[in-house]
């Protein structure tokens, strides 16, 4: 089985009220494991303009919506 590059990224952990960067191989547990959840939506977003332009992936926890007490950690005004 091939190794499969890592990746970085920035965690935003609601539950202990942090962010830090991360390093992980982008599989489907990984993300998982990262966010404490069974299912994610991976929503890709254009940062930057001219020749700053790049695309960001942001995962999230798609369980979210249906816990309670779910506590919400970025807002877009799009």
């Amino acid at each position: 089985m091939a190794e499969v590059q890592k990746v970085k990224g920035v965690l935003l952990d609601i539950e202990k009220n942090e962010a830090k960067v991360v390093e992980f191989e982008p599989r489907l547990q990984q993300y998982y494991d990262l966010l404490h959840c069974g299912s994610i939506e991976i929503v890709p977003r254009n940062l930057g303009y001219n020749r700053s332009h790049r695309r960001f992936d942001i995962v999230c926890d798609e369980e979210g919506c249906f816990k309670d007490g779910n506590k919400i950690s970025a807002i877009s005004n799009l």
